[in-house]
């Protein structure tokens, strides 16, 4: 039907070679442009429906199997019970000791991790604004963004295991990570611009941010008037349960 050898063929092709040489973009209120929308779009439901359809009817089999009352039954003789583990032994893992004895090194930027995880958890939570502009800082600040994503989340990971397990610690070592001047002033400012307006702060929050101070303090330094004010509020309120602090 469509070889040279039929007559008509001949014809079709000088007219394909006219259009062809004569070929334009087709007018945006052509009917024919419009009808070629409808149906692609049509032919792209079609196949999410498909889609769709063998995606319901592979989960209906699946509940229709495993959830029926005797697949319940059978798999209830051999469930095991989750063990948990007491924190108190998880301090004796051969990496969390590592972690521990490693507690005085760092530099800059464990140092400012710490701060942060430390003022976290001494209100037993994050607010979210105060989250975005810790993630900005962690990602985007020229020191901490040399880092790179994976030694950036272990440090992380190896700051809130010592603040978790020696708390006290982590905390008076903090000048031995930041030991010039010029890295504790950094330090300080980038923690009161993620912590934002100190009004706004809990008291125990207030209280380790003033502790943090006066261990980073330089002789020329002095504590703002504000903070020694709430420290005796600080003092007088009961710590936040670590139960509901938010994950680091």
């Amino acid at each position: 039907m469509f070889a040279d050898q039929n007559p008509v063929m001949p014809v079709l092709g000088q007219a394909a070679e006219w259009t062809r040489a004569h070929r334009q973009p087709a007018a945006l209120d052509n009917p024919f442009f419009g009808l070629e929308k409808v149906m692609a779009n049509a032919f792209m439901q079609g196949i999410d429906l498909y889609r769709d359809l063998r995606d319901a009817a592979y989960e209906m089999t699946f509940l229709s199997i495993y959830g029926s009352p005797f697949m319940h039954w059978l798999g209830a003789a051999h469930a095991h019970e989750r063990t948990h583990k007491d924190p108190k032994e998880l301090r004796f893992l051969p990496e969390v000791q590592a972690m521990l004895l490693g507690v005085e090194n760092g530099g800059f930027e464990a140092g400012v991790i710490r701060m942060l995880i430390l003022l976290a958890e001494s209100r037993g939570s994050v607010r979210r604004d105060r989250l975005e502009r810790s993630s900005q800082i962690l990602t985007t600040h020229e020191t901490f963004a040399g880092l790179g994503t994976d030694r950036r989340a272990a440090m992380i990971r190896e700051q809130s295991i010592i603040v978790e397990f020696e708390p006290e610690q982590a905390l008076q070592s903090l000048p031995l990570l930041l030991a010039q001047p010029e890295q504790r002033q950094q330090a300080l400012e980038i923690v009161n611009y993620i912590i934002g307006s100190r009004d706004e702060m809990e008291p125990h929050s207030l209280q380790m941010l003033q502790r943090m101070e006066q261990l980073l303090a330089t002789p020329e330094d002095s504590t703002p008037q504000e903070i020694i004010q709430l420290n005796d509020a600080a003092a007088s309120t009961p710590a936040p349960s670590r139960k509901n602090r938010a994950p680091q």
